[in-house]
């Protein structure tokens, strides 16, 4: 499977947001409703690392001040 390659977190949301609406209006083919729903799945789990990491930043931030 793809992965997404490394791009700013906003361009990744905006793109599964595109992603969604265009899987949600019902015009696509069955076969290119599942390579959007494929592609939504790449950018969720490329969003979901980024949070994950910042999260992670943040954590390490916080005890950093708190010592």
């Amino acid at each position: 499977m793809e992965t997404v390659p490394s791009r700013p977190f906003e361009s990744v949301l905006e793109e599964l947001q595109k992603t969604v609406k265009s899987l949600e209006g019902g015009a696509l083919s069955l076969e290119d409703s599942i390579t959007a729903y494929e592609r939504g799945m790449q950018l969720i789990r490329s969003a979901q690392a980024e949070l994950s990491a910042a999260e992670k930043r943040i954590e390490i931030l916080t005890e950093k001040t708190a010592n």
